[in-house]
């Protein structure tokens, strides 16, 4: 049976496709479930139309992904902390500062998932984290640690 789905279902499609599947799986789970509509001539040009849209701003976003890349990667965010002896931090450096120094510094607003880091930053100098914009886009800004 050709349904559209309503919604994105992991390993099936995104929101608009148009996927066969079986007659039971349609009728027992995913129309009633309200995940998939049965693809009437009705149905299948909402789906175009939602597809359309769905493209458009992906593009959108990825345009405005590498304006942002170009934008970070140029810039150092600076921060005085503390330090114990050596160059040890009180405390450390989260996704969370990073990204309140971001939208500070430089207007963009991110999203915690967004900052790829393996662990916080608990040591003075210079540190480069990595930042996921959109799919295949990534930027790296460097953080400047400087005792207090």
């Amino acid at each position: 049976m050709k349904v559209v789905l309503l919604k994105k279902i992991k390993k099936l499609g995104n929101e608009g496709d148009i996927i066969n599947v079986a007659d039971g799986y349609a009728i027992n789970f995913l129309i009633p479930q309200g995940q998939a509509v049965k693809a009437t001539e009705h149905a299948v040009q909402a789906a175009e139309t939602i597809k359309a849209n769905r493209i458009a701003h992906k593009e959108e976003i990825t345009k405005n992904a590498k304006k942002y890349a170009d934008k970070i990667s140029s810039a150092t965010i600076k921060f005085k902390r503390k330090v114990s002896s050596g160059d040890k931090l009180f405390g450390a450096i989260s996704e969370k500062d990073i990204i309140d120094a971001i939208e500070k510094d430089l207007k963009i607003a991110l999203e915690k998932k967004q900052i790829k880091m393996a662990h916080h930053i608990k040591t003075t100098g210079k540190h480069e984290v990595e930042i996921h914009l959109a799919e295949k886009i990534n930027a790296k800004i460097t953080i400047e640690i400087e005792a207090e």
